[in-house]
């Protein structure tokens, strides 16, 4: 019977490092993709509001 979320609990017993089949396997792998994301997310904001404060001083409005 396969497990149906075999990322949630690797077997211990099989050979293979966990790695290659579980990237998430470890919680410290899951918390350096999510601060990898949160990173991500944290530029795109910043680039955004940049080229939003850009914009605004490009053009004055109501013209």
């Amino acid at each position: 019977m396969p497990q149906a979320r075999p990322w949630r609990n690797p077997p211990l017993t099989e050979a293979w490092p966990a790695s290659d089949k579980f990237p998430m396997s470890t919680k410290k792998d899951a918390a350096i993709a999510r601060k990898a994301r949160l990173a991500k997310a944290l530029k795109a904001n910043i680039a955004r509001r940049k080229a939003k404060t850009a914009a605004a001083e490009r053009k004055p409005k109501g013209k």
